[in-house]
């Protein structure tokens, strides 16, 4: 799929990244995001953070790490990855703590999830225009 989409994108002239932040991922999160809204909605929100956090980490630190460590010379990372990326997760996890500490009543709403959405799409049109 990766290849295929890759190639595509190369073709219409969508940079890579944009294509790894939006095709590539909903294709790869179609598990976590069907587990998390059935989850939300039959009242398991710990699970549904639990499941993200946790797929995140283990995507992050589990797979990525054995795959570098498996490839001879590491990987190279591009400034992009820098410039966009790190800031952007850095943001996220700003946002989503304050989201989470700062209530009292341990609710994150519905205004504050849609605000979780419109960074998503700041952060696709972020990446699109760097």
């Amino acid at each position: 799929m990766v290849t295929t989409v890759e190639i595509g994108a190369a073709r219409i002239g969508i940079p890579d990244s944009i294509i790894a932040s939006t095709v590539v991922a909903f294709g790869t999160g179609l598990p976590e995001i069907s587990t998390t809204i059935v989850s939300v909605k039959k009242g398991y929100g710990a699970l549904a953070m639990g499941n993200i956090m946790g797929s995140n980490l283990l995507n992050t630190l589990l797979i990525l790490g054995t795959a570098i460590s498996m490839t001879p010379g590491g990987i190279v990372v591009s400034p992009d990855f820098y410039q966009i990326h790190f800031p952007a997760l850095a943001i996220l996890l700003a946002v989503l703590g304050y989201f989470s500490y700062n209530n009292k009543r341990e609710i994150i709403s519905r205004k504050e999830g849609r605000i979780l959405v419109f960074f998503y799409l700041a952060y696709l049109i972020w990446n699109y225009l760097i």
